[in-house]
Protein backbone atom coordinates (compact mmCIF):
# COMPACT_ATOMS: atom_id res chain seq x y z
CA UNK A 1 0.00 0.00 0.00
CA UNK A 2 1.43 3.49 -1.03
CA UNK A 3 1.95 5.98 1.53
CA UNK A 4 -0.64 8.48 0.22
CA UNK A 5 -3.43 5.58 0.52
CA UNK A 6 -1.89 4.85 4.29
CA UNK A 7 -2.13 8.77 5.12
CA UNK A 8 -5.82 9.10 3.19
CA UNK A 9 -7.17 6.08 5.77
CA UNK A 10 -5.29 7.31 9.03
CA UNK A 11 -6.96 11.10 8.91
CA UNK A 12 -10.45 9.84 7.25
CA UNK A 13 -9.93 7.29 11.03
CA UNK A 14 -9.56 10.28 13.02
CA UNK A 15 -12.50 11.88 11.56
CA UNK A 16 -14.14 9.20 12.51
CA UNK A 17 -13.10 9.42 16.25
CA UNK A 18 -13.99 12.93 15.43
CA UNK A 19 -17.75 12.34 14.81
CA UNK A 20 -18.24 9.79 17.34
CA UNK A 21 -16.91 12.35 19.87
CA UNK A 22 -18.77 15.21 18.21
CA UNK A 23 -21.74 13.98 18.83
CA UNK A 24 -21.59 12.50 22.38
CA UNK A 25 -24.06 13.78 24.18
CA UNK A 26 -26.18 15.57 21.43
CA UNK A 27 -29.67 14.71 22.55
CA UNK A 28 -32.00 13.90 19.07
CA UNK A 29 -34.32 17.62 20.19
CA UNK A 30 -30.54 19.50 20.32
CA UNK A 31 -29.30 17.89 16.96
CA UNK A 32 -32.21 19.45 15.32
CA UNK A 33 -32.02 22.95 16.52
CA UNK A 34 -30.80 25.89 14.20
CA UNK A 35 -29.38 28.60 15.26
CA UNK A 36 -30.21 32.42 13.26
CA UNK A 37 -31.98 29.79 10.29
CA UNK A 38 -28.08 28.10 10.08
CA UNK A 39 -28.10 24.63 9.37
CA UNK A 40 -28.52 22.04 12.35
CA UNK A 41 -26.30 19.64 13.87
CA UNK A 42 -27.98 16.90 12.68
CA UNK A 43 -27.81 18.10 9.25
CA UNK A 44 -24.84 18.62 9.22
CA UNK A 45 -23.98 15.14 10.01
CA UNK A 46 -26.35 13.91 7.08
CA UNK A 47 -24.16 15.82 4.68
CA UNK A 48 -20.72 14.75 5.50
CA UNK A 49 -22.51 10.90 5.63
CA UNK A 50 -23.90 12.18 2.04
CA UNK A 51 -20.81 13.38 0.89
CA UNK A 52 -19.02 10.34 1.87
CA UNK A 53 -21.17 8.20 -0.63
CA UNK A 54 -20.78 10.92 -3.38
CA UNK A 55 -17.03 9.58 -3.88
CA UNK A 56 -17.60 6.21 -3.04
CA UNK A 57 -19.89 6.36 -6.15
CA UNK A 58 -17.81 8.38 -8.36
CA UNK A 59 -14.82 5.55 -7.62
CA UNK A 60 -17.19 2.83 -8.29
CA UNK A 61 -18.68 1.16 -5.13
CA UNK A 62 -22.36 0.82 -3.74
CA UNK A 63 -23.53 3.95 -2.18
CA UNK A 64 -26.93 2.36 -1.46
CA UNK A 65 -28.46 3.37 1.73
CA UNK A 66 -31.53 2.91 3.39
CA UNK A 67 -31.98 6.44 3.70
CA UNK A 68 -32.65 8.99 1.12
CA UNK A 69 -29.48 10.79 1.96
CA UNK A 70 -28.98 12.87 -1.32
CA UNK A 71 -32.91 14.54 -1.09
CA UNK A 72 -31.66 15.70 2.44
CA UNK A 73 -28.71 16.01 2.53
CA UNK A 74 -27.23 17.15 -0.79
CA UNK A 75 -25.73 20.51 -1.46
CA UNK A 76 -28.05 23.26 -1.28
CA UNK A 77 -30.93 20.88 -0.12
CA UNK A 78 -32.60 22.83 2.99
CA UNK A 79 -32.64 21.45 6.40
CA UNK A 80 -35.84 19.93 7.59
CA UNK A 81 -36.91 18.49 10.74
CA UNK A 82 -38.00 15.00 9.51
CA UNK A 83 -37.63 12.34 12.32
CA UNK A 84 -35.41 10.11 10.38
CA UNK A 85 -32.61 9.18 10.51
CA UNK A 86 -31.93 9.85 13.96
CA UNK A 87 -28.72 11.59 14.10
CA UNK A 88 -27.29 8.01 15.83
CA UNK A 89 -28.40 6.47 12.45
CA UNK A 90 -26.63 9.19 10.22
CA UNK A 91 -23.65 8.40 12.74
CA UNK A 92 -23.75 4.90 11.68
CA UNK A 93 -23.93 5.46 7.66
CA UNK A 94 -21.33 8.11 7.95
CA UNK A 95 -19.43 5.43 9.51
CA UNK A 96 -20.51 2.51 7.33
CA UNK A 97 -19.33 4.94 4.16
CA UNK A 98 -16.63 5.75 5.43
CA UNK A 99 -15.31 2.11 5.91
CA UNK A 100 -16.90 1.00 2.19
CA UNK A 101 -14.87 4.41 0.80
CA UNK A 102 -11.65 3.09 2.88
CA UNK A 103 -11.96 -0.05 1.48
CA UNK A 104 -12.39 1.08 -1.91
CA UNK A 105 -9.35 3.35 -1.62
CA UNK A 106 -7.35 0.50 -0.10
CA UNK A 107 -8.45 -1.56 -3.63
CA UNK A 108 -7.74 0.78 -6.33
CA UNK A 109 -4.43 2.47 -4.53
CA UNK A 110 -2.70 5.50 -5.80
CA UNK A 111 -5.41 5.02 -8.77
CA UNK A 112 -7.73 6.41 -6.42
CA UNK A 113 -6.56 9.50 -6.62
CA UNK A 114 -6.69 9.76 -10.24
CA UNK A 115 -10.07 10.13 -10.51
CA UNK A 116 -11.19 13.76 -10.25
CA UNK A 117 -13.90 15.91 -8.72
CA UNK A 118 -14.55 19.36 -10.13
CA UNK A 119 -15.31 21.67 -6.94
CA UNK A 120 -17.62 24.30 -6.89
CA UNK A 121 -15.07 26.96 -7.42
CA UNK A 122 -14.22 25.15 -10.87
CA UNK A 123 -11.04 23.54 -9.79
CA UNK A 124 -10.39 19.61 -10.18
CA UNK A 125 -8.76 17.87 -7.51
CA UNK A 126 -8.24 14.36 -6.20
CA UNK A 127 -11.40 12.87 -5.65
CA UNK A 128 -10.91 11.78 -2.28
CA UNK A 129 -8.49 14.89 -1.21
CA UNK A 130 -11.45 17.24 -2.18
CA UNK A 131 -14.19 15.17 -0.40
CA UNK A 132 -11.41 14.48 2.91
CA UNK A 133 -11.51 18.33 2.65
CA UNK A 134 -15.17 19.11 2.44
CA UNK A 135 -15.91 16.22 5.25
CA UNK A 136 -13.32 18.06 7.50
CA UNK A 137 -14.45 21.79 7.17
CA UNK A 138 -17.87 20.35 8.33
CA UNK A 139 -16.45 18.53 11.11
CA UNK A 140 -15.31 21.85 12.42
CA UNK A 141 -18.32 23.57 12.03
CA UNK A 142 -20.22 20.65 13.93
CA UNK A 143 -17.33 21.41 16.52
CA UNK A 144 -18.50 24.97 16.88
CA UNK A 145 -22.64 24.15 17.25
CA UNK A 146 -21.63 21.74 19.99
CA UNK A 147 -20.21 24.22 21.69
CA UNK A 148 -23.63 26.71 21.08
CA UNK A 149 -25.44 23.51 22.30
CA UNK A 150 -24.20 24.27 25.54
CA UNK A 151 -21.83 20.90 25.35
CA UNK A 152 -17.91 20.79 26.01
CA UNK A 153 -15.81 21.87 22.81
CA UNK A 154 -13.42 18.56 22.44
CA UNK A 155 -10.39 20.46 22.94
CA UNK A 156 -10.63 23.13 25.84
CA UNK A 157 -9.48 26.79 24.67
CA UNK A 158 -6.06 27.57 26.71
CA UNK A 159 -6.01 30.41 28.99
Amino acid sequence: MSRRVEDYLAMTALNDGTARALTRGVGEDEARRRFGGRSSFRWILGHVAEHRAVPLEILGGDRASKFDLSTAFARDTAPTDDATPTLAELLEEFLRFGALLGARVRELGDAAFERTHRTPAGVELPTPAFFYFHETYHLGQLGLLRTWLGKPPLVPPQR
